[in-house]
């Protein structure tokens, strides 16, 4: 059996490596034919994935700190990035793709990330993800959620999507992980499938509605947003259900766990490999090849790439303990 890399549950590495593809799928639409362009979904969804993974996954740390470890806390997460972050924007800059003129473009493109929104928001949900679980209780988290989701219909722009549902996700993972043995139980999952579906559905149906212009005050982009939270949550709860079948599974078919493990560790990666590829390399691979080569040449470069500077980052954390 491969050795557990980051989770004691099977199905947050499960979550990661599906938030990875989507992420990877979705940022790969260049090379879809117009006629299949719907196909190239699921951004929203991985990113929100990922942001609930996170939410699970830190909180066990900040239970364990003090009120006064907030520093160091954050300071050890923030380092965690910046190798991996910096080496993009350097490479991203070299390239052109960082036009810096003044030390205003120099502020929005390091310290506000902006080229780079995914990592720009981890480096800002971490920050108030602590305060927010250290300091405040429930009610103040459900009225944080209400109020970010009315700031959503106010101010319905692509970063209302990205910030305002991104640390909602953030905050429901930390409360699935409190939770997780109450809410996983199987008398509370039966309908899990059912539900799954019909989010799925009520999802799709909004981003056609929004595709063809329909916004609805707003009220369209907010449901595809609470939608995807929806989706998430539903995917870790569920697969909650099966952890000791999954357990059994993996020991009998380790490839496949492999294959998991390997690619939920890569999803910061992928996104910000696909990211700078988008420009330059995906552009040539639709130029040279036809679809479907291209999409398959493309996602397998990608996904290669982020395996190798994942692990070429982890020996460079290594290096330095």
């Amino acid at each position: 059996m491969p050795k557990r890399r980051m989770s004691v549950y099977y199905i947050i590495d499960i979550a990661k490596a599906l938030a990875c593809l989507l992420i990877a799928n979705f940022h790969s639409d260049i090379l879809y034919p117009d006629k299949l362009s719907l196909l190239s979904f699921g951004g929203d969804i991985g990113n929100n994935i990922f942001f609930m993974v996170s939410g699970f996954a830190l909180l066990p740390s900040v239970e364990k700190s003090t009120s006064l470890d907030i520093g160091k806390w954050y300071l050890k997460r923030v380092m965690r990035l910046l190798p991996m972050l910096l080496f993009f924007y350097l490479l991203t800059w070299g390239t052109g793709g960082i036009a810096i003129h003044d030390l205003k473009d120099a502020m929005r493109a390091f310290v506000f990330p902006t080229v780079y929104w995914f990592t720009g928001a981890i480096l800002i949900f971490y920050l108030l993800y602590y305060i927010y679980e250290k300091y405040f209780n429930t009610a103040v988290h459900i009225c944080t959620i209400l109020l970010l989701m009315v700031l959503h219909l106010c101010w319905d722009n692509i970063s209302a999507e990205r910030y305002f549902i991104g640390f909602i996700s953030m905050l429901l993972g930390a409360w699935i992980r409190k939770d997780f043995t109450a809410l996983t139980e199987k008398g509370k999952t039966k309908k899990a499938i059912p539900l799954f579906c019909l989010t799925g559905i009520i999802y799709t149906v909004l981003k056609l509605l929004r595709k063809k212009g329909i916004e609805a005050f707003g009220f369209i982009h907010l449901g595809i947003g609470v939608s995807t939270v929806l989706l998430a949550s539903e995917i870790i709860v569920w697969g909650g259900k099966y952890e000791d079948k999954l357990k059994i599974f993996f020991e009998k078919h380790p490839k496949i766990y492999f294959v998991i493990q390997k690619l939920s560790m890569i999803t910061l990666a992928v996104y910000l490999l696909m990211g700078f590829n988008n420009r330059i390399i995906m552009k040539g691979f639709k130029e040279r090849f036809f679809f479907p080569f291209s999409y398959m040449i493309n996602l397998a470069v990608s996904l290669l790439g982020a395996y190798i500077i994942t692990v070429v980052d982890k020996k460079l954390h290594e290096l330095k303990k």
